[in-house]
């Protein structure tokens, strides 16, 4: 998930949306919008308020992962300041699943220095075992680790409570109710 948050003036409620458009969230007010697959390869375009993104995805052959490039541009006529989020449900709960027995298999460690986020499930018996990073080019302002950390957790909320409040809680995640994810928080400028 990509989510944009943009303060605006007066003190009002931010500008909160998604970077790409979301099957039966305000679908109409995007435009531009493209999704070409291919082989290993996936683009998606779209513009909203302004600002067009583009996210390429492709996996390397040779390498087990997965690489975004995602580019925006400020189409406004205005200089541009927000805040960018993005998440990864990571999938690295065991299986078979410990659904009622509350052991301690997943963890979340953060590489500062990489700029990365790195997820361990240190399950012995997981018939699947893996792990997952998220690592960018650039450092990033806050991170989470645990999805209830991130999303808030507990009941519906139009958006991540961390995009809501303009930043991320900091959690690493030692086997979190929701499971791991990797969400991280940026400030962009655009001119």
């Amino acid at each position: 998930h990509f989510y944009l948050r943009e303060e605006t003036g007066g003190g009002g409620e931010p500008d909160i949306f998604h970077l790409f458009p979301q099957r039966g969230v305000e679908e109409e007010k995007y435009d531009n919008y493209c999704c070409d697959q291919g082989l290993g390869t996936l683009r998606l375009e779209s513009s909203r308020r302004g600002i067009h993104a583009e996210l390429l995805v492709f996996v390397p052959v040779g390498h087990p992962l997965e690489a975004w490039r995602l580019t925006l541009e400020n189409q406004s006529g205005r200089q541009r300041q927000f805040d960018l989020f993005l998440s990864v449900n990571w999938g690295l709960e065991s299986y078979p699943s410990y659904y009622f027995d509350p052991r301690v298999v997943g963890e979340g460690r953060v590489f500062s220095d990489l700029n990365a986020l790195v997820a361990i499930n240190h399950d012995q018996n997981n018939k699947h075992p893996r792990n997952g990073f998220l690592m960018a080019d650039r450092v990033f302002e806050s991170f989470d680790m645990e999805a209830e950390g991130f999303s808030g957790g507990g009941h519906f909320r139009r958006w991540p409570l961390a995009v809501e409040r303009g930043r991320c809680s900091g959690s690493t995640g030692l086997q979190p109710y929701l499971g791991l994810v990797g969400a991280m928080h940026f400030r962009v400028e655009l001119a």
